[in-house]
């Protein structure tokens, strides 16, 4: 995996404000959602006319300032090589624009995958997706959790969770196991501690493996008095009912777990690997777990960042999932998290 992606890395609470500039501008954010970003989120009041000086003078331009054809077809072909050649232009511009350093426009990244990869463009174009209707009233009034077992026989599990009126991934990770409620519940307290609020409701499968995320959950919301406080505040059900982060798997599939599915059987195939011997999964792991997880990171920057459009007949919210998070004022709504009723030494 020499030369692979790197996420877009974030600068820190402590970044000054040029540097917070040319992170979300490189996340492609416009001068707006850049200014709202530093108010919402970093308590700087910064007009959108500064950000668009600010822009001038560290010389973040998006038009004019293409990479070399050249270099951009180089890049794809690298990036199908590395598990990513089931996704379509938009998002192979997205990875390519904020974590490869190639400054290239949709235009140039949709005629290069279609010379380059034509039946995938065929394929990807008559795809037809038929979903219900889902209600969520702002962010944080119901987060979705669950597991993802596709690579579990290679010794890989998936562990994620998605806010279910922005969709964006609050954590997407990759462990030995997905079963273990102590495992599981770490990724739910260090999403507590980070942003210091409990949400109003928790969505999971039935399972013992969210056991201690209930329990957490009920604690630290049943000093609240809303009618979904309390035990309330946790959903069990069918995963066909956990609609967001089932979708959420839908599109995982193409960009992560094909790639890594086929390799694992290929090896398989070749004699070299034996899924059934705990030696060799161990060695997966080792091996093969870190840049799966920087892989699956790299997916949740894109997702976080990337546009979600409107549908015909179709009532819900479209835009990008970390601004509808941080900024529901844009889209009429608010945050419907609670004040954590501790300090956080004690999560």
């Amino acid at each position: 995996m020499a030369d692979t992606v790197n996420p877009l890395r974030y600068p820190g609470d402590t970044a000054s404000t040029d540097e917070l500039v040319a992170y979300y501008f490189t996340s492609s954010y416009t001068a707006k959602e850049i200014a709202g970003f530093l108010l919402f989120v970093h308590n700087k009041f910064v007009s959108v006319k500064t950000v668009y000086r600010m822009m001038k003078r560290l010389r973040l331009r998006r038009y004019g300032a293409e990479s070399p054809l050249i270099n951009i077809v180089q890049k794809i072909i690298q990036l199908h090589k590395q598990g990513y050649s089931n996704i379509g232009y938009r998002a192979m511009w997205k990875i390519l624009n904020s974590c490869c350093g190639i400054n290239a426009t949709q235009e140039t990244v949709r005629i290069a995958l279609k010379a380059i990869h034509y039946d995938g463009v065929v394929a990807r174009s008559r795809r037809r997706l038929v979903r219900r209707r889902y209600c969520n009233l702002g962010p944080n009034f119901c987060i979705h959790i669950d597991g993802y077992d596709k690579l579990k026989p290679f010794g890989i599990s998936v562990h994620g969770a998605i806010d279910g009126f922005s969709r964006k991934i609050i954590w997407l990770t990759a462990s030995h196991t997905n079963k273990n409620p102590r495992n599981v519940a770490l990724n739910f307290v260090e999403f507590l501690r980070q942003s210091k609020r409990v949400p109003r409701l928790v969505r999971s499968d039935a399972g013992t493996e969210n056991v201690i995320i209930r329990s957490i959950q009920i604690a630290l919301r049943a000093v609240h008095n809303d009618n979904m406080s309390g035990y309330r505040s946790f959903s069990e059900g069918r995963s066909t009912g956990n609609q967001r982060i089932e979708m959420l798997w839908s599109f995982l599939c193409p960009y992560f777990t094909t790639f890594w599915r086929n390799m694992f059987k290929d090896m398989i195939d070749n004699g070299e690997l034996n899924n059934t011997n705990p030696v060799h999964l161990e060695c997966v792991r080792f091996c093969f777990l870190p840049v799966i997880q920087q892989h699956l990171d790299i997916f949740k920057n894109m997702w976080n960042s990337h546009r979600i459009r409107s549908q015909r007949q179709v009532d819900q919210n479209y835009g990008v999932p970390d601004v509808m998070y941080n900024q529901p004022l844009l889209y009429d709504a608010v945050d419907y998290s609670y004040d954590i009723p501790c300090d956080e030494s004690y999560l």
